[in-house]
């Protein structure tokens, strides 16, 4: 496990370019549908999801999105995601618009992919625009929805792993960290235990069953398989462990790194504000 102490050394090496450790090329599932022709939008595609997932890498990921529909404007599931992952309400409106209009060409897993995915926009949207009410009744539609499409894609396609880690993310939200665990153990393969995603959210619901051992294993586990201290994704995984330990001032080191190496990492900046907010509230400010 990194040293809280170095991370001033870390941050310098990062703004250096100095990383150490190098990224594996993303690995297509065999025969998982995905509706483009161009190989160029399929890889772009699989390396979005590799950034966001295993890495942390938000900015990275929106970039990759980017790429993958700008070499194939008709590739629909590309522009659903690109669309969960823009922060611009007008872009995403558009693409809402887009998406639901391309949708009823669409059957089998891509569909059942597709609808949740859309549906997670429409959700963004409407919280973006303030209808909280209905954003809230959208979006427990759409992780009932999420639990059964998922659920029948990865039995169908068990080598797709970023549909399997977003349905360990539904099972979370929806019957708790038990169960999910259990369903990370039971579903994946003994290659893709060591994913990072994975590492990094059994660590995450092993901190909230307060088995910090088992947690800070995994943490440790995650550190080693990225091997590159400028990936954000294990800094945040051991900010959200010394957060729940109330260790405060290593849980706002590693998250303040995690959010210097990508300001966009949604987890790094929640965890930062929660961090400060309990720093504070120890002041008595």
């Amino acid at each position: 496990m990194q040293n809280p102490n170095l991370l001033p050394v870390l941050f310098l090496l990062a703004s250096l370019g100095l990383a150490w450790g190098c990224a594996e090329e993303p690995t297509p599932p065999a025969g998982f549908p995905i509706s483009t022709s161009s190989d160029s939008a399929r890889y772009y595609y699989y390396q979005g999801w590799q950034e966001i997932m295993d890495y942390g890498q938000y900015s990275a990921s929106e970039a990759s999105f980017r790429k993958a529909v700008s070499f194939d404007n008709s590739f629909t599931l590309g522009k659903s995601v690109l669309a969960r992952v823009t922060t611009d309400l007008e872009e995403r409106l558009e693409l809402y618009t887009e998406l639901e209009e391309e949708l009823p060409s669409f059957s089998g897993p891509e569909r059942a992919i597709l609808d949740v995915y859309i549906g997670l926009v429409e959700y963004t949207n409407l919280r973006e625009q303030n209808q909280t009410e209905a954003a809230g009744n959208r979006l427990y539609e759409v992780l009932d929805l999420a639990k059964i499409n998922f659920g029948e894609v990865i039995r169908a396609f068990p080598e797709e792993i970023y549909i399997k880690c977003e349905y360990i993310e539904i099972l979370h939200a929806v019957e708790g960290p038990a169960l999910a665990l259990d369903s990370i153990n039971l579903l994946s393969t003994s290659e893709q235990m060591n994913n990072p995603f994975l590492l990094g959210y059994r660590s995450a619901l092993l901190t909230e069953l307060e088995d910090y051992e088992g947690a800070m294993e995994m943490a440790v586990q995650l550190e080693r398989e990225l091997d590159n201290a400028a990936l954000p994704k294990s800094h945040t995984v051991y900010a959200n462990l010394y957060f729940d330990m109330d260790s405060l001032a290593k849980a706002k080191q590693y998250a303040d790194f995690a959010y210097f190496l990508d300001p966009n990492n949604l987890d790094a900046s929640r965890l930062r504000d929660q961090i400060d907010a309990a720093i504070a509230s120890e002041a008595g400010f």
